[in-house]
């Protein structure tokens, strides 16, 4: 995963918050013992700092970020083989590659910074990202609180300082409730 902020890369408009965020995400997965980056490594990372802006989003949404990570690793628990002497590999994984649903979230999370007229796509952008897109496993984990999207819009514009956006209808507005990718 390149986070360098090269011209093209999906990550040159991503402030140094987000680049964090991305980097915490990807300790998340080697944590876990995954060779790959998923929504759930994403939402692991938001939550992480309980007084981030990410996690400040699910607070302000009502959600305790603690209780999100209890949610989001009880919820992986199915998916990872124990791990023992006998089982741990010699070298643990290093993720390098984004699940296609995580992708999806950065560039949503990336139409969401633009559509609020930001410079940088914020930790904030990806919680609202999380949110609104309906694959992966972090909106598995996320149905049961059943947030509003409007009202994690809000949360989102507010915390980020973003004007209200142009115009009412399509992704950012009343348009559809959810994004899914194409």
């Amino acid at each position: 995963m390149s986070s360098d902020g090269r011209p093209g890369s999906i990550f040159s408009s991503f402030s140094p918050a987000s680049r964090a965020t991305m980097a915490t995400a990807r300790a998340e997965a080697i944590e876990a013992g995954d060779n790959f980056i998923g929504t759930e490594h994403l939402l692991l990372a938001l939550l992480r700092d309980e007084d981030g802006p990410g996690a400040k989003v699910f607070a302000e949404l009502g959600v305790r970020a603690a209780q999100l990570r209890e949610d989001t690793k009880a919820a992986l628990e199915p998916y990872h083989v124990p791990r023992g002497p006998e089982r741990e590999p010699a070298v643990a994984p290093v993720p390098r590659v984004l699940t296609p649903n995580a992708t999806w979230v950065l560039r949503v999370a990336t139409r969401k910074a633009q559509l609020h007229r930001m410079l940088s796509v914020e930790p904030e952008h990806l919680a609202l990202a999380l949110v609104e897109v309906e694959e992966g496993m972090a909106q598995r984990v996320l149905a049961p609180y059943h947030i509003e999207i409007a009202e994690a819009r809000e949360v989102v514009r507010r915390q980020t300082g973003a004007p209200l956006p142009p115009h009412a209808g399509g992704p950012d507005g009343v348009g559809r409730s959810r994004v899914t990718p194409d």
